[in-house]
Order: structure tokens, then C-alpha cells, then sequence
């Protein structure tokens, strides 16, 4: 699986709860969602942080 979308380099990345789901982070301020079957599709960017996001957690429940 290759995953592009990130504009440099990627400090974290976590599977949700069930697998079904990866976020990964890193110096580019934003966090990425991926579908992890199938065609691995990006499908939300969360962006607005004002520095390097170091990581990140899905809660419990996904």
C-alpha cells in the first residue's frame, strides 16, 4: 500500500480500533484519514493546526 498526500515527513500513524481505518500526521499540520481495504482512498483531510502534529489517537469506539 502507498499512501501519498502528505507534503513532508509523517511523525505517527494509528489503525483504528477495528482496522478498518489509519490516520497518519506529521510535519505538514495536517491529519490524514484513510480507508484501509479496497482502493486505500484518502478521504478526509483535517487540517488548521498551528505546528507539526507529533500524534495521534483514535478514541475507543473508532
Amino acid at each position: 500500500m502507498v499512501l501519498q498526500g502528505h507534503v513532508g515527513e509523517i511523525y505517527t500513524a494509528q489503525f483504528s480500533a477495528d482496522g478498518s481505518f489509519l490516520a497518519s500526521s506529521g510535519y505538514d499540520m495536517q491529519i490524514f484519514l484513510w480507508n484501509v481495504f479496497g482502493a486505500c482512498d484518502n478521504f478526509a483531510v483535517l487540517k488548521g493546526h498551528k505546528g507539526a502534529v507529533m500524534g495521534v489517537k483514535f478514541n475507543a469506539d473508532s
